[in-house]
């Protein structure tokens, strides 16, 4: 008996090595679709009626970016100052300001002011993190800093750009 069952075992185990094994793999995927924005909440910051240097007008700028590598952030100033309707290329100089604490924008542009160019950028780099990720509210401040003396109106377009890095 003792035989016919070592017999048996023998032969099974035979059966189990000879066994072979088969396996099929499957790739599992996904994919996140990017988003870098900005949306400023304020489409107009007016001065009003004759504005002096110091004067200060703010928005808040929602900013985000789902770009692990972080983002480039710029702000930009079409006329190079605020530009006088009647005095085509005479700005008058400002200070615009972009912060945000925890995703370190600290980003400053000073436009140059009097006959001085057009189309004048200042950018930053910031990490990629949770923070941006989400979604964060910075502050956009832009101080005069000279004083409007030309009758008239007075105007720039100030972009607030982000592209992935």
């Amino acid at each position: 008996m003792r035989k016919l069952f070592m017999a048996g075992v023998a032969s099974f185990a035979l059966s189990l090595s000879a066994t072979s094994v088969m396996s099929a793999d499957t790739q599992l995927t996904g994919f996140v679709t990017p988003v870098c924005e900005v949306e400023i909440a304020d489409l107009l910051l007016d001065w009003g009626v004759d504005p002096v240097s110091g004067d200060k007008v703010a928005a808040d700028v929602d900013v985000q970016c789902n770009d692990i590598d972080g983002a480039t952030i710029a702000l930009r100033s079409a006329e190079g100052g605020l530009e006088s309707d009647d005095f085509e290329d005479y700005n008058v100089n400002y200070k615009a300001k972009l912060f945000e604490a925890s995703t370190g924008i600290d980003l400053t542009l000073l436009t140059v002011g009097g006959a001085g160019p057009n189309d004048q950028t200042a950018e930053q780099v910031v990490s990629g993190g949770v923070e941006l990720r989400d979604g964060q509210i910075a502050e956009l401040t832009v101080v005069l800093k000279g004083t409007p003396t030309w009758a008239g109106g007075y105007s720039d377009t100030l972009s607030v750009e982000i592209t992935a890095n």
